[in-house]
């Protein structure tokens, strides 16, 4: 009976080497905020993520879970992207406190598996670090990524969980780019920009990674739709408009018309009735 249970301990065990959020250690800033991803194997999909703060995995305290109503416990929040095989956290008002936590996930009748990350808080500008972390556009389009950093050694560029690329030589399996190194910032220009580009991304120097989520949106008929439906109002105002001008100018037409015909008349009779006074 124990042999199914320490199999299932080595399985767990293999499994949570792939289980790895890539990112180790980050430069972060006092008062701010940052956001993690944590990359996990696709067979913890149903599982329950949290955040653990602390030292050592086994002494941690647990600080938010995604079984949680709100998935938001004070300064920390959780959200998973069950499509992506990745769970993000977040921390706020950051202080010299927010040192060693562990991204982790329950496993039944075993031990839970857990990647730990180290925050470097600092009062001054981070070792590694970029304008927006969450960057949004649409199909097609394009959008540039600013990777600041202090050391001499310039940066690479990741896909979360893929391959990197350090120059204009390199390449990568996401999109057609350009990267210029205009000391201390790596610009990386991503183009012709598809939706199975989202995901998270990182700016990665010696043992600092700075995360970067980027949200592409697809061109779709709603867009077009809403175009028209923005249109047809206007244009039927302006036909509305158009309509009382061209009634109003034919009443006035009338009335200058009858007013006229009225003088007309008038003059007939007073003419006539000289006529037949004299």
């Amino acid at each position: 009976m124990a042999f199914p249970y320490i199999l299932h301990l080595i399985l767990a065990g293999f499994m949570g080497i792939h289980c790895e959020i890539t990112v180790s250690k980050l430069s972060v800033t006092a008062s701010g905020s940052i956001t993690i991803p944590c990359l996990y194997n696709e067979s913890y999909r149903n599982n329950v993520k949290y955040l653990c703060k602390g030292y050592y995995f086994n002494t941690c305290k647990t600080v938010v879970r995604t079984d949680e109503p709100t998935r938001r416990s004070g300064r920390f929040s959780v959200y998973d992207n069950r499509n992506q095989n990745i769970f993000a956290v977040s921390i706020n008002d950051l202080t010299d406190k927010d040192k060693h936590y562990w991204c982790a996930m329950e496993i039944k009748y075993a031990k839970d598996v857990s990647q730990h990350f180290e925050l470097s808080v600092t009062t001054g500008l981070p070792s590694l670090y970029v304008d927006q972390q969450e960057i949004t556009v649409f199909e097609g389009g394009s959008v540039t990524v600013g990777c600041h950093y202090k050391y001499p050694t310039a940066p690479k560029w990741c896909r979360l969980g893929s391959t990197c690329v350090a120059d204009e030589s390199g390449s990568m399996e996401i999109t057609p780019e350009t990267i210029n190194t205009h000391n201390p910032v790596l610009n990386v220009t991503m183009s012709a920009i598809k939706p199975e580009h989202s995901g998270w991304y990182l700016c990665a120097q010696d043992d600092l990674q700075m995360p970067v989520h980027i949200t592409v949106k697809e061109l779709t008929s709603t867009r077009i739709t809403t175009s028209n439906n923005t249109f047809y109002p206007v244009l039927i105002t302006i036909l509305a408009i158009v309509l009382l001008v061209i009634i109003a100018a034919f009443f006035g037409w009338r009335m200058r018309r009858c007013s006229k015909s009225f003088r007309n008349f008038t003059s007939n009779i007073f003419r006539d009735k000289k006529l037949y006074l004299s």
